[in-house]
């Protein structure tokens, strides 16, 4: 198990992470930001789960009725908790919440593009740590 914690911009505003990946690829943990909390689940690079406080469910545009439930059950990335509902939703959209990717936070997923990374195959910016492209690179 990988332990990650820290913090970044995000339209001007700092997000904060304390979250933990399992080598099966599952992450868990809390976000903050501008004075809310959402707790996230990302269950094998497959499903998003969010189980956010009213703050952050306003924040995200939730109507006030829907952000109070927010906090009350998990809640599935394409917006809803009920399964049939998100089912016809199409595919699920995984893993990306607050501008942070939580697929790449996971232990095999994480080696596989390290291993695959070239300082000669991307112009890296160092004050952001990304290139020119907005992919993420380490520094």
């Amino acid at each position: 198990m990988l332990h990650w914690n820290g913090s970044w911009q995000l339209s001007g505003v700092t997000v904060t992470a304390d979250l933990r990946a399992m080598g099966t690829g599952d992450v868990f943990g809390m976000l903050r930001a501008d004075g809310g909390t959402a707790q996230v689940l990302l269950i094998g690079d497959e499903h998003t789960y969010i189980k956010a406080d009213r703050a952050t469910g306003r924040a995200n545009g939730a109507s006030a009725e829907e952000a109070a439930a927010f906090g009350t059950r998990w809640v599935d990335d394409r917006g809803t908790s009920d399964p049939a509902e998100a089912s016809a939703e199409g595919p699920p959209v995984t893993g990306e919440i607050l501008g942070l990717d939580l697929a790449w936070l996971a232990p095999r997923t994480l080696g596989n593009r390290l291993s695959d990374y070239s300082p000669t195959d991307a112009t890296a910016d160092v004050t952001t740590g990304g290139t020119t492209d907005g992919t993420p690179r380490p520094v």
